[in-house]
This record gives C-alpha cells, sequence and structure tokens, in this order.
C-alpha cells in the first residue's frame, strides 16, 4: 500500500497490465482435444484465476488507500479515482464469465462498496 504521498497511478498502470496478462492467458485455446493440451488450459485457468483475484484485490486496495488520501484538490482526485473504479469494474465485467459464480458475487460487492 502506497502512503498518502505514494504513486497511485504508477499502482493502477502496473494493475492493469496485471489484467492484460490475465485476459491474454485466457484467450489461448487449445488446438485440438489432446489430453497434455487440457492439462495446460486448467493449469492456464488456474494461473489466470490467482493472477485475477490477487490483481483485482491489489487494485481495490489502491484505490482504498487513494480515497483515504483525498485532500483539497477533492475533485481532482475523485475524478481520478472514479475512472480507476471503472476500469476496476470493466476488467471484472470482461473476467466474470470465467470466475466461480461465489467469487463474482464476493467482488461486485466489493465493487459496490467502493
Amino acid at each position: 500500500s502506497f502512503g498518502c504521498g505514494g504513486s497511485h497511478q504508477q499502482s493502477h498502470d502496473s494493475s492493469l497490465a496485471r489484467f492484460g496478462h490475465a485476459r491474454s492467458t485466457m484467450s489461448e485455446d487449445p488446438a485440438d482435444g489432446d489430453k497434455d493440451e487440457d492439462d495446460k488450459a486448467e493449469v492456464s485457468k488456474e494461473e489466470f484465476l490467482k493472477d485475477f483475484f490477487k490483481t483485482f484485490k491489489a487494485e481495490e486496495q489502491s484505490i482504498r488507500d487513494a480515497l483515504a488520501c483525498v485532500n483539497s484538490e477533492v475533485h481532482e482526485q475523485l475524478d481520478a479515482l472514479l475512472l480507476r473504479l471503472q476500469a476496476l469494474e470493466a476488467s471484472f465485467t470482461r473476467q466474470a464469465h470465467v470466475l466461480p459464480a461465489y467469487d463474482v458475487q464476493q467482488y461486485r460487492s466489493s465493487l459496490k462498496a467502493l
């Protein structure tokens, strides 16, 4: 977590890069029904889920930290945080179809709370 003087944009940029990585790993589709390919796809899905959950939580915490640091430039800061929240929500929406149902509900609640 960054202090109030930390670089929230840097955290946001790295979070988006990780979301991009997670999306690219799920776009790989096995070319044939080979067992090795199925095993690779399952490992890839597990890695994707781990990466998604880790990245989502990191960005959620970063947004919460930034909200705690809002100062006299409140309008600019809140506008920037709203854009980050919208990006996090859009990323979640794109990935929701591959997430377990319980996690979808839990993460949707987290987004609403933000």
